[in-house]
This record gives C-alpha cells, structure tokens and sequence, in this order.
C-alpha cells in the first residue's frame, strides 16, 4: 500500500486497515538502541503455528473499497492457494495496530493478505529459493497492483526479501492439521516478567544475542507475550526450542552462564 493511502483510510471507519507499506524499505537496517530496527536475525522469529482461533472483531467486513477497487474477504479459505509476488512491511509500522487491531510486530512471523479471513496461517514459499516459512495473516494488504501478500519484516528476511524488496512467491492456507506437534508439546522459557514493554523488548533483544551466539545454528523463537495477573497487564520474555527438551536444556544451561536465568513454563 502506498504510504500516503493511510491517512485516508484512518478516515474510513469500515475500512480499518493498518496501511500496509509495499514500497522496498531496504537496505541496511542498522542496529541503534531502538529494538524496532534490530536485524531479525538477532531476534531468531520462529513459524507460527497453526490453531483454531475465533476470526477477529474487525478486518472481516462484507467489503471494503481502496483506491477505487472493492475486494471481499472470504469466511473460509480452506484449501486456498496462490500464486504472485510478495512485498514486505517494517519499521514504519512497528507498533501501530494491523486490521485485526493487535499492534504490529515486525519481527512476529505475520502477513497481510487482501481477502483471506483475519487470522489465517499461511506458508509462503519463494520460488526463487525454495525457502518456506509459515506466517499469521492479520492485516488487509498490499494494495499494489499485482502483489498477493505483504510480509513482517522477519518473515522476508527468512525468505530472503528483504534487499530485493519482493519475490515471486506461492502461498497456501493451512489448517491446525497441519501444524507441528512435537512444536505444540514443547515448553517455554520465560526469561523475564514486566509491566513496562520497553523493558520486556530490551530484554527479548539481549536475550536473542546470546542464543545466536551459543546455537548459530538453532532456530529458537524470543517473543514478548502480553499476560494478565490481577488485573494488571504485564509481558513475559519467552523462548520457545522446537527440537526437543535437550534444546532446552542446553539453551538455559548456556544463558545461565552468562548470568541470564529462566524458568520453564508449561503452555
């Protein structure tokens, strides 16, 4: 989506998209204090994972019109595929809400689609590598012409977008048939607990150096969750190996070392 759409569609209370960016926000993104410009390597994002969720409050209209053009979410896209380019949308967006209204993350593995339902799990394939990834739609995009999906900015870097700006692609919906068990047995680590976010985010960043640094070679999903203890809103830092629990193990064993604790957390 162009960048200067977005001040009309705030005006459109039907419409309710997050304005999507698909011009290529390229190059180096450099490393500063600010954790919204951290090379998504470093925050080593994992896929989501398919399950049943409920469709979101908004994003899922009859219809909505950009730029002249009307478009029509689907209820169900079971069995959906696709084929087309795909763009990518970063640090101009962190933070500010997507169509489903949960605030954007770019290294979160998401997407935005035109008319998929709002959530739907998606696995993107660029066909100029073969690299996959699987995503969670939850935002309305892009609306540039001839692009099929727009990705957060951890999901193109694991597809290799991010310094072309696009990629020819195929996606395809799936089902919580087709997620990973062993991925949903697995427990968490929780590294920390805050109720400020920006201290959570500061910690999720720290917390990604070391295991990069440990397990080069070790996808090891950091995420801030938001949770809730009377009545108060507070975020937990949280790793998640999906191999198996000696990944665990050796994950906190090593952070332990260098004077990072965690507790292990059922889900």
């Amino acid at each position: 989506m162009q960048t200067q759409l977005k001040p009309l569609l705030l005006l459109t209370p039907l419409v309710l998209l997050s304005g999507c960016s698909t011009v290529s926000q390229i190059a180096s993104i450099i490393a500063t204090d600010d954790n919204s410009t951290r090379p998504a390597r470093e925050v080593a994002a994992a896929n989501a994972i398919p399950k049943h969720e409920p469709l979101c409050k908004y994003g899922n209209m009859p219809s909505y019109k950009v730029l002249g053009k009307s478009y029509q979410p689907m209820r169900s896209a079971v069995g959906f595929s696709e084929s087309g380019i795909a763009s990518w949308y970063g640090p101009n967006f962190h933070g500010k809400p997507t169509s489903c209204m949960e605030e954007y993350d770019m290294y979160k593995m998401t997407a935005a689609h035109k008319t998929l339902p709002l959530p739907s799990y998606v696995e993107v394939t660029n066909v100029e590598n073969n690299k996959k990834v699987v995503v969670r739609v939850n935002d309305r995009g892009p609306f540039h012409e001839g692009r099929i999906i727009d990705l957060s900015y951890s999901a193109a870097w694991k597809l290799d977008v991010i310094k072309k700006g696009t990629a020819k692609v195929k996606i395809r919906v799936l089902t919580p048939d087709d997620a990973p068990p062993m991925a949903q047995q697995l427990p968490y680590i929780q590294f920390g607990l805050f109720a400020n976010k920006k201290s959570a985010d500061s910690l999720r960043f720290k917390v990604a150096q070391q295991i990069i640094a440990v397990r080069p070679n070790v996808t090891s999903p950091v995420e801030v969750r938001p949770t809730t203890s009377a009545g108060r809103t507070l975020y937990q830092v949280l790793v998640q190996p999906h191999h198996n629990e000696q990944a665990i193990d050796s994950i906190q064993q090593q952070l332990a070392q260098m004077g990072i604790e965690g507790i292990i957390k059922k889900q």
